[in-house]
């Protein structure tokens, strides 16, 4: 058997297809982490844009227990300070 430095019959080295490979994983892991740093920043953009148009009875769900959570609370306080009785 020789050292074929070549995967199979495709002719490309073993350690580019390695490399590629870690390389899809890494971009898979990076749209990942992307996602879930730019859906909480499009549900507060939504949340303000109805609040603006005259909407206050809207809440933002609190679905996450980290920093963004928590956020989500400080910006649902002055709508659940509000008497809903004064807007009707």
């Amino acid at each position: 058997m020789t050292n074929n430095p070549y995967f199979l019959f495709i002719n490309i080295p073993l350690y580019d297809l390695i490399i590629l490979t870690i390389s899809v994983i890494i971009a898979l892991l990076g749209f990942w982490t992307l996602k879930d740093l730019i859906d909480p920043i499009l549900k507060l953009t939504e949340w303000a844009r109805l609040v603006s148009e005259g909407d206050i009875t809207q809440r933002l769900k609190k679905d996450r227990e980290d920093e963004t959570g928590e956020l989500f609370d400080f910006f649902n306080k002055p709508g659940n300070k509000i008497p809903t009785s004064v807007w009707v």
